[in-house]
C-alpha cells in the first residue's frame, strides 16, 4: 500500500536502490503486446492493472528526461479527462534516454510496480522506444493549490489522492518549504517537505485521521509531500523552511512517498538564515533556558561538544540556567560546561545531574552568578500499573529534576522534565500502556508543581507533547492544570489550584514550534511558570538551527547547525514583578471541565441569566474608548512598547474602518501600527487577527473578545523589526450571526459626507487631506503625497490571475495605507521620514497585512529618483526598513 514511509523502510532505502540496480535476472523477451493508452496502465488503483503485461502505447510526449529514463503524457487533446486516472507513466530506459522533451513516442515494455511505482521497463528483450515527431507541444500541467492535494483527506481531490497525478506534470505557482532537506547514506542532501501553498504545514490538535469517534482529529496535514530538486536535474538544492519557491515538474513516487522532480524551480523568497539566535538580554534580566541535547554521551568527541558548546553561546545566548535533556550521565554534561568555558573562558557552568550512572537524564548547566540552594530528583521510585496485566512498572525512565536559586535577587524553582514519548500511542499491542503512562507522568509532574506554588515556579523541558490535546492524553494540560476531558480519550484530575501559563501561547502562530517531524512543525518543548513567577515574565523566544536544519549538518564541525534535532527556548525574567491582575493571564480562557451529569438535578431550575453583552475589561485593560484601546466590532486592541534604553508606555489608539485602526507611540504624525480584525467565520469559523508594524522596539499586543472576556497576546521582541501578525485562528469565538451579510458598519470618526454615504467607508477627512498641499506631488485616488508632499507612493497588487492598483488612504504628512479589495480592509501602511540629520537619508519604511504579490514604487518628485520595493505572492508581507533609500545630497 502507498503511504507515508515507515523508520524501517527509510532504512531500507540505499539496499532497495543496490537491488534495483544489481539484479542479474535474465531478461524477458517480449512482443508488442496490447496497446494501452495511459490511463488505462495506470488505472484508477493504488496498483496498475496491467502490471506483469507487455504493453504498447503511442504517440505520447516526453515531459522529462532523467538518468536512466523519462516521463511520458498523453496530449490533452487525448486525455480521458478522468480526474481519477493519470495520463502520465516513467519509462526505464537503460543509461541516457535517447528521447529529449518535446518529442512524441511510442514506447514498447513491461508495466511494473516499482516498491509501489508505475512504470514501463523498455529495457527488457523486446523493449523499444521509437521518436515519430520533435518539438511538441507539452501536456498542460496539474496545478497544485490550496485546493489540491486536498488538505481535507475525507474529501480528496480524487478518489486516490497523489496517485492519480502519478507521472504527470505538475506546476506549484507558490509552494512552501514545510521541513529541511533529508539525509540517508545514499543522497546526503535529500528531498525537502514541502506545500504546494503559502504555509508550512503545522500539527494541530486531535488524534491523526481517521481518528476515533468523538474525540479530536487531526487531518494529519496531507498537504505535504517532498520536493527531490536533482532527481531529475543536476542543481541540487536546500533551503530553510518557509522559503517560497515556484516549481514545474513531474510527481514520482519513491521509498513510500509521493515527491515533486522538478524541472525547473525558482525560490520567491527566501526565509532567513540559520541559525536564528534569541535576542540578547537586557541589563538586568535573568534567562532560564531548555534544550535537549541529543543523546550527549560521555566521551562524545570535539565535534558533538563544540557544535553544543556553540549553540548554547551563540544561538542561546549562554542563558543563565539550561535545563538539559538526554544527556547520558553526569560526566557528559560536565565534559560540555568544561568545553563551553573552554571555549569562552567568560562562561562558566556547574554540571547537575542527579540520575545514577549513564542512563538518559534531565540536568542543568548553571552559570556563575547564579546561587543554587538545591538540586533535587524526585519521582525516582513511583510506579503505575500496566493495564493490560495488572504488573506494576517504573513510571519515569528520566525523572524530574529540580533547581531551587536564586539571580538577580528572585528567588524561583526550575522543574527540568523529559516526558515519554508519542512512540506507538496508537499502537494495538502497546497503546493502552504508552497512553496510561503519559498520563501518570503528567498528573506525577502536576503534584510536584502544586507543591511549589507558594514560590516562584518554572516548568521546561522536552514534554514530549503539543500545547493542545494529541487526542489521547493531555500531556501539557494536565501538568498546567487545564484540561478538557471530552477532548482526551484518557484524562485525570485536576491537581493544580492556580493554572499555570504555557508561555509558548505568547509566541506568534508561525512561531509556537521546536521540532519537525515528517515535515509538520510541532511544539515539544515548552516553558509553563506558574502565576507567582508570570508577573516577572519579560518574554520567550526559540533559537532557530536545528527543527530547520538540513540534517546532513550534523556531522559538519564548521558550524552550528543541527547541533541537536530539537530547537530550544529562552524565558526572560525581571526581579521586578508586574502589578497582580484578576484574573491571571494564566486563568483566561480555559475550558470549562466535565462535571458528568448532576445527580440531582433541580426539577425547577431558575433561568440561565442573559450573558453581558459588553462586560466589564479584566484591571489590566483599559475601557473600550480610551485613547490607548482601539475597538474594532466587539474586539478590544490594546499595544504596549519597551524601548532600548528601558522606557515604556501604550500607544495611542486611531480606528480607521469598522475592522481595522492604528497606533502611534512617540508622536501623533508617526504612525507605528496598524491592525485588523476580519470576520472569518464562514470561512474557518475563526476571527482572524492582522498586523503590521513599523517598529523594531518590544511591542506587546493584546486582543479581547468583549463578549466573552477571550483574549489573545503577541509579542514582538525588543530589537526586532516587527514580524507581521496573520493569525487567521486568532479566536474561535464565532456564533451564528458572525457572518450574517449586510452588517451595518459605522462611520470612522471625522469622514467626508460622501464617505458616509458607503457601506464600506473611504474617507479623507479634511484635516488629513490638508497636509498634502505644500510639494509638487499631487495626491490621487491611487497615490500618497508624503514628506511635504515630495514623495509619491503607490501600489500594485497581484493575487492568482488578479491584479489590481491599491486605493490610497493618506493619514499623516508622513504615513498613509492603501486598500486592496474593500475600503474597510487596510492592506499597506508606508511612510516616509526625514533622516538626514541622523545618516544623510531620508527613510522609506513599510508593513503590510497581506500576503498577495505587491510591488510598491516611490518617486522623489524633486529628483526624479524611484525606489521600487516587492513582496511576493504568498508571502506574508516582512516590514522593510530602507534606512539608505534617497540620498539627501539629492536636495541639491
Amino acid at each position: 500500500m502507498k503511504g507515508r514511509l515507515d523508520g524501517f523502510g527509510r532504512l531500507m532505502r540505499y539496499l532497495m536502490a543496490s537491488l534495483a540496480v544489481a539484479s542479474t535476472c535474465p531478461p524477458a523477451v517480449l512482443g508488442q503486446g496490447e496497446v494501452h493508452e495511459i490511463h488505462e496502465i495506470q488505472g484508477r488503483g493504488l496498483s496498475s492493472p496491467r502490471a506483469g503485461m507487455t504493453v504498447t502505447t503511442n504517440d505520447n510526449v516526453v515531459t522529462a528526461v532523467g538518468a536512466g529514463g523519462f516521463f511520458i503524457q498523453t496530449p490533452s487533446a487525448r486525455s480521458d479527462n478522468d480526474v481519477d486516472t493519470s495520463d502520465g507513466v516513467f519509462v526505464l530506459h537503460g543509461g541516457a534516454p535517447p528521447v529529449s522533451v518535446g518529442d512524441q513516442v511510442d514506447v514498447v515494455g513491461e508495466v511494473e510496480e516499482f516498491f509501489g511505482f508505475t512504470r514501463i521497463d523498455a529495457t527488457v528483450a523486446g523493449g523499444s522506444v521509437a521518436i515519430d515527431a520533435s518539438n511538441q507541444a507539452l501536456p498542460a500541467a496539474v496545478e497544485f493549490n490550496a485546493a489540491r492535494p486536498s488538505p481535507n483527506p475525507a474529501r480528496p481531490s480524487c478518489a486516490r489522492e497523489y496517485e492519480c497525478y502519478e507521472g504527470m506534470r505538475i506546476r506549484i505557482a507558490t509552494g512552501t518549504v514545510s521541513g529541511g532537506s533529508q539525509h540517508f547514506r545514499s543522497d546526503p542532501v535529500a528531498e525537502m517537505y514541502i506545500t504546494s501553498t503559502s504555509s508550512r504545514g503545522f500539527r494541530e490538535p486531535g488524534i491523526e485521521y481517521p481518528g476515533r469517534p468523538g474525540l479530536p482529529v487531526w487531518d494529519g496535514n496531507p498537504e505535504v509531500f517532498e520536493l527531490d530538486p536533482d532527481k531529475i536535474r543536476l542543481e541540487n538544492e536546500s533551503w530553510v523552511p518557509g522559503t517560497t519557491f515556484t516549481a514545474t515538474g513531474v510527481l514520482g513516487y519513491e521509498f513510500g512517498g509521493y515527491e515533486i522532480w522538478p524541472t525547473e524551480l525558482t525560490v520567491r523568497s527566501a526565509a532567513e538564515a540559520l541559525p536564528r539566535a534569541v535576542r540578547a538580554k537586557a541589563p538586568g534580566e535573568i534567562t532560564v533556558a531548555s534544550q535537549n541535547l541529543l543523546n550527549l554521551r560521555e566521551n562524545a568527541g570535539s565535534a558533538k561538544l563544540g557544535k553544543l558548546s556553540r549553540l548554547i553561546r551563540e544561538v542561546l545566548g549562554s542563558p543563565d540556567i539550561v535545563a538539559v535533556q538526554e544527556v547520558q550521565g553526569r560526566t557528559a554534561l560536565q565534559d560540555l560546561a568544561a568545553r563551553i568555558r573552554s571555549d569562552d573562558p567568560s562562561v562558566r557552568y556547574t554540571a547537575h545531574v542527579e540520575a545514577p550512572g549513564r542512563s538518559q537524564a534531565v540536568g542543568f548547566l548553571v552559570r556563575s552568578g547564579v546561587a543554587v540552594d538545591r538540586v533535587t530528583e524526585h519521582g525516582r521510585s513511583e510506579t503505575f500499573v500496566d493495564p493490560r496485566d495488572g504488573t506494576v512498572d517504573r513510571l519515569h525512565d528520566r525523572p524530574p529534576l529540580v533547581l531551587e536559586a536564586t539571580a538577580g535577587g528572585l528567588a524561583f524553582s526550575v522543574v527540568a522534565v523529559h516526558n515519554r514519548s508519542l512512540i506507538d500511542v496508537d499502537d494495538a499491542a502497546r497503546g493502552e500502556w504508552v497512553r496510561t503512562k503519559r498520563l501518570e507522568q503528567a498528573q506525577s509532574v502536576a503534584r510536584l508543581v502544586e507543591s511549589l506554588q507558594d514560590g516562584n515556579a518554572i516548568v521546561v523541558g522536552d514534554f514530549n507533547a503539543f500545547q493542545f490535546t494529541d487526542g489521547y492524553v493531555d500531556v501539557v494540560g494536565q501538568i498546567r492544570g487545564r484540561v478538557a476531558p471530552a477532548e482526551n480519550l484518557m484524562f485525570g484530575p485536576d491537581l493544580v489550584t492556580r493554572d499555570l501559563c504555557n508561555l509558548i501561547d505568547r509566541a506568534p502562530a508561525a512561531e509556537k514550534y521546536s521540532f519537525v517531524f515528517d515535515g509538520n512543525a510541532q511544539a515539544l518543548d515548552h516553558a509553563l511558570v506558574n502565576q507567582s513567577l508570570e508577573r516577572h515574565v519579560v518574554g520567550v523566544e526559540y533559537a532557530r538551527g536545528n527543527a530547520d536544519a538540513a540534517r546532513n549538518h550534523e556531522d559538519d564541525a564548521t558550524n552550528v547547525l543541527f547541533a541537536a534535532d530539537h530547537d530550544g527556548l529562552v524565558v526572560y525574567l525581571t526581579p521586578a514583578a508586574k502589578p497582580p491582575v484578576n484574573p491571571s493571564p494564566c486563568e483566561a480562557a480555559a475550558p470549562d471541565p466535565d462535571p458528568g451529569p448532576d445527580p440531582d438535578p433541580d426539577p425547577d431550575p431558575e433561568p440561565e441569566p442573559e450573558p453581558d453583552p459588553d462586560p466589564e475589561p479584566p484591571p489590566d485593560l483599559a475601557e473600550c474608548g480610551d485613547d490607548d484601546v482601539l475597538c474594532v466590532g466587539h474586539f478590544d486592541v490594546q499595544v504596549d512598547w519597551r524601548t532600548h534604553d528601558g522606557r515604556t508606555g501604550r500607544g495611542v489608539a486611531h480606528k480607521l474602518t469598522a475592522e481595522s485602526g492604528d497606533f502611534w507611540f512617540f508622536e501623533p504624525a508617526n504612525i507605528e501600527m496598524v491592525v485588523k480584525v476580519l470576520d472569518g467565520c464562514a470561512n474557518n469559523g475563526h476571527f482572524w487577527f492582522f498586523a503590521a508594524g513599523l517598529t523594531d522596539i518590544e511591542v506587546t499586543t493584546t486582543v479581547r473578545d468583549r463578549r466573552n472576556g477571550v483574549r489573545n497576546t503577541w509579542v514582538n521582541p525588543l530589537g526586532r523589526l516587527f514580524e507581521p501578525i496573520s493569525d487567521t485562528r486568532a479566536f474561535a469565538t464565532c456564533t451564528p450571526e458572525s457572518s450574517a451579510v449586510g452588517l451595518r458598519r459605522p462611520t470612522p470618526e471625522g469622514a467626508t459626507a460622501e464617505a458616509a454615504e458607503l457601506s464600506h467607508p473611504v474617507w479623507l477627512a479634511d484635516a488629513v487631506q490638508a497636509v498634502a498641499a505644500v510639494g509638487t506631488c499631487v495626491a490621487g485616488e491611487t497615490s500618497l503625497c508624503l514628506q511635504d508632499a515630495r514623495f509619491e507612493v503607490r501600489a500594485n497588487w497581484q493575487a492568482g490571475e488578479g491584479s489590481g492598483v491599491g486605493t490610497a488612504v493618506p493619514r499623516t504628512s508622513d504615513t498613509g495605507m492603501f486598500w486592496f479589495f474593500s475600503p474597510g480592509n487596510v492592506e499597506l501602511v508606508v511612510k516616509v521620514l526625514d533622516g538626514c540629520r541622523l545618516g544623510g537619508y531620508r527613510w522609506v519604511l513599510m508593513g503590510g497585512l497581506t500576503d498577495v504579490g505587491v510591488e510598491i514604487t516611490v518617486t522623489d518628485s524633486e529628483s526624479d529618483a524611484v525606489k521600487t520595493y516587492r513582496n511576493p505572492e504568498g508571502s506574508p508581507f516582512a516590514t522593510r526598513f530602507d534606512l539608505m533609500a534617497f540620498p539627501c545630497s539629492a536636495d541639491g
